[in-house]
This record gives C-alpha cells, sequence and structure tokens, in this order.
C-alpha cells in the first residue's frame, strides 16, 4: 500500500463528514412524513444514516 499524503487524507475525512452530515440532515428532512404520504417510514431512514455514518467513519 502506498503512503498516503496528509492532504489525500484530510481531504478524505473532509469528504467523509460532508457526507455524513448531508444524509444526516436529509434523514432529518424526511423524518416528519410517514409512510402514508410517501415518506420513508422511521426505521428505514435509520438504517440508511447507521450504514452511511459507518461508510464516512471508514473514510475518515
Amino acid at each position: 500500500m502506498a503512503e498516503k499524503t496528509s492532504e489525500t487524507s484530510s481531504r478524505k475525512r473532509k469528504f467523509g463528514r460532508d457526507q455524513a452530515s448531508e444524509i444526516t440532515s436529509t434523514c432529518a428532512n424526511n423524518r416528519g412524513s410517514s409512510a402514508n404520504d410517501g415518506g420513508q417510514p422511521n426505521w428505514v431512514l435509520d438504517q440508511a444514516l447507521k450504514k452511511a455514518s459507518r461508510a464516512a467513519q471508514r473514510a475518515a
């Protein structure tokens, strides 16, 4: 594995954080709507959020 430069890894970390915050805010916005009016049920959003935050942590 090649040595990562600190610039590359910090850019990846920033990208991971940006993705995580964007997904978090999307989930929070959708949380108000129920499955009946076309929104995802909360447990689906929670699972998506968990997956996204784990992926972001791996990228960090």
